[in-house]
């Protein structure tokens, strides 16, 4: 997939309310939540926001500071 196509996914998952997957989601990053929950602690940083996309579709996760894990949609927000 070209840079543009990812931007123009990307673009319309984050800013434009654009669908999200949560099978994607579950494949990338559920099995990694604690590894995200340490790298955040470690870096001392109050959020980590991680976004993917894979053959046209998007993920992403949202960690807080209290270790708070939100998902696609509830992230965004």
């Amino acid at each position: 997939m070209s840079k543009r196509n990812i931007e123009k996914l990307l673009r319309a998952a984050l800013l434009e309310d654009g669908p999200m997957v949560q099978a994607l989601y579950e494949f990338e990053f559920a099995d990694q939540i604690e590894e995200l929950k340490q790298s955040r602690a470690r870096d001392n940083e109050d959020y980590l926001m991680a976004i993917t996309e894979n053959r046209g579709h998007v993920a992403m996760i949202l960690i807080d500071k209290f270790d708070t894990v939100y998902s696609n949609e509830q992230a965004r927000e």
